[in-house]
């Protein structure tokens, strides 16, 4: 989920580097994998934080469960 003031959501789709503070940007994650080394991450349930960059977007896990 994205939000913010329409003229800040412009900035973003257009590339520009913007301030997190000026919108909201949030993820759901739930894992899967069939490899038993990460089977752990079949029972977790992240929110995710995300900042968008001109060239990337960070995303910052936090368990849930």
């Amino acid at each position: 989920m994205r939000a913010g003031q329409q003229s800040v959501l412009d900035h973003l789709a257009a590339g520009e580097d913007v301030d997190p503070r000026e919108y909201y940007m949030r993820t759901i994650c739930k894992f899967e994998t069939a490899d038993g080394k990460y089977d752990w991450l079949n029972q977790l349930l992240a929110a995710e934080t995300s900042q968008r960059f001109p060239d990337r977007v960070v995303y910052d896990n936090h368990q849930i469960i």
